[in-house]
Formats: C-alpha cells, sequence, structure tokens
C-alpha cells in the first residue's frame, strides 16, 4: 500500500556481510509481495536490490472517460 503500482524500492546492503546476505533481502522482498529486478553494485562497501510490485499483481488503471464538449 505504500508503494505505487509503476514505483520500486532499492535496498541497500553491505558486501561481504553473512548476517545480511542477497538470499536474506530477496526473501523479504518476495514476502512484502514484490519481485527482484535489477542486481547494481552501489559503491565499493554496498551492494542495492530493486523490487518492484510483479505487472500481473498492479491494479488495472483507471480510464478516464471521454468527455465530449458539444
Amino acid at each position: 500500500g505504500l508503494i505505487k503500482p509503476d514505483g520500486a524500492v532499492w535496498i541497500v546492503r553491505p558486501k561481504g556481510r553473512r548476517d545480511i546476505t542477497e538470499a536474506d533481502t530477496m526473501a523479504a522482498g518476495k514476502r512484502a509481495g514484490l519481485v527482484d529486478v535489477k542486481v547494481v553494485s552501489f559503491s565499493e562497501m554496498h551492494t542495492a536490490e530493486k523490487f518492484v510490485i510483479p505487472v500481473a499483481k498492479r491494479p488495472v488503471p483507471r480510464r478516464e472517460k471521454d468527455v465530449t464538449k458539444t
């Protein structure tokens, strides 16, 4: 509910730590109903993973009704 349907969440974590692993962040994203779409080297000391709402689970956008002026 806090992320826009076409928005994303980035998780930045320290590299080389055994207490915060890629598997941990992937599992957390999955528990939140998100899917990972990108992993990047954020800096020499940090990695970042991008999570989004799966397309199939995004709400269908409402169409604006056509208004014709007469």
